[in-house]
């Protein structure tokens, strides 16, 4: 599994930057999924971080202080979106739980939305008979932020283009992430290895996995597979098992997946998980075992 960071120490920290945000006029706006949001109270500009961005940094060794000066110079045009910004557009897999909580959070903040409310995440259903989502997200740097229906007429983008462009961008993040060798391997046990893509791409990796069937025979040291049998984890692992595995041992395999993520529920801050069923990919693309 990808390495665990303490949930009890990142929430030390998370109070840490609270206390000192608060120091210099920026209060609290409310906790979101990833972290929490703030807004000056002499600008009145509101942002949002993700809390493990910078706990890693933290962990690296950058004083609070100097995590303080790097969250506080995030300027208000990085919450602007442009046309020009398609290039920073990406898809993140979610699961029914993330989009009843997402959608309750709306709710809360805003009152009950149509789905055709601007403030509506844009959402691609690509599987009636499966409860996968697609939302478009938007990489700020630091972090990322989901685009929404209104975002989308700002752009003035249709769907399809901007489902096309989001791949795109998807395969150039991928590319990257292997070529400067940010996508970590361990090998679980015979047949069975696991991955983790940087910002939370490996849900989405199963989205284009068909294009690095070689990549993915290269890393695992199974040359010449028909199939993968691939098990989300979280939003930062996946778990890739060969064809060569009996499906006694798939079971066992998908039974830890899960015993896994039970485990994570209790560390919201830490790991994301994402419960979608398992995936087989091939070199012509990707389908969901059926039941």
């Amino acid at each position: 599994m990808a390495d665990e960071i303490d949930p009890e120490e990142m929430l030390r920290f998370q109070a840490q930057l609270l206390s000192e945000l608060e120091k210099r006029g920026y209060l609290l706006t409310g906790f979101t999924e990833m972290g929490f949001g703030f807004v000056s109270t002499e600008t009145g500009e509101k942002n949002e971080i993700r809390t493990s961005t910078y706990f890693k940094l933290y962990k690296s060794g950058k004083t609070i202080s100097e995590i303080i000066e790097q969250i506080t110079s995030i300027k208000k045009e990085t919450k602007t979106i442009e046309k020009e910004d398609i290039e920073k557009l990406f898809p993140i897999v979610k699961d029914a739980g993330f989009m009843i909580s997402y959608e309750k959070t709306l709710e809360r903040m805003l009152g009950q939305l149509p789905p055709e409310h601007p403030a509506m995440p844009i959402l691609f259903k690509n599987w009636k008979d499966r409860e996968v989502y697609i939302l478009c997200g938007m990489d700020l740097g630091h972090s990322y932020r989901y685009l929404s229906l209104g975002d989308l007429k700002k752009m003035g983008l249709s769907h399809q283009e901007l489902y096309a462009k989001m791949i795109d961008n998807l395969v150039k993040k991928t590319e990257s992430a292997i070529k400067e060798k940010k996508v970590n391997h361990l090998k679980q046990a015979a047949g069975i290895h696991s991955l983790a893509f940087p910002d939370d791409l490996s849900p989405s990796f199963v989205l284009i996995a068909h294009r690095y069937f070689d990549y993915l025979e290269e890393v695992t040291g199974i040359i010449g597979a028909e199939y993968f049998v691939a098990f989300v984890v979280t939003t930062e692992e996946i778990l890739i098992c060969g064809p060569s595995l009996p499906p006694e041992a798939l079971k066992i395999a998908y039974g830890k997946v899960l015993a896994r993520q039970e485990e994570l529920k209790n560390q919201p801050q830490v790991h994301k998980i994402v419960s979608i069923e398992p995936v087989i990919l091939t070199r012509q693309g990707m389908a969901f075992f059926k039941h």
